[in-house]
């Protein structure tokens, strides 16, 4: 603990919690002000983004250039969710379709294995705990 929060008293740490929720607010009401101003542009960019896109289709092609002006061209992105995990898994072993799957570690099931074994990190695997604060304004109740 620093010199400087040891001697924090509870008057300085209120007045910082005071200053952090009316920041936090200020900052929040600007997102709000320029999402409201930002509105009519996004919606039309959003329109003229799916006519672009109907029209390179229609075009069958998947990328059109005009000089001076420039290049439309569209993407295609991929997305694979899990909609039932036990079945998934079932195909995935039954098959042996590895190539389907991604391994990574889970936070908390590594962190219980670290509080079962003393600390020990499992093999392969980087952990690493990151500290921050949260500040919640008092309710009415309080």
């Amino acid at each position: 603990m620093s010199e400087q929060a040891a001697q924090a008293q509870p008057s300085e740490i209120a007045k910082r919690v005071e200053q952090f929720i009316k920041l936090r607010d200020k900052i929040a009401k600007i997102r709000e002000e320029q999402e409201a101003v930002l509105k009519p542009y996004t919606d039309t960019l959003l329109k003229l983004n799916t006519m672009l896109l109907e029209l390179v289709a229609a075009a069958g092609v998947d990328s059109v250039k005009i000089n001076g002006v420039g290049t439309v061209f569209k993407t295609v992105k991929d997305s694979a969710t899990v909609a039932d995990g036990a079945e998934f898994r079932r195909f995935v072993i039954g098959s042996e379709a590895w190539d389907i799957i991604d391994w990574r570690a889970n936070a908390p099931g590594v962190r219980a294995y670290m509080e079962e074994n003393e600390g020990a990190v499992p093999p392969g695997i980087n952990f690493r705990r990151n500290a921050s604060i949260n500040v919640r304004r008092a309710s009415s109740d309080d």
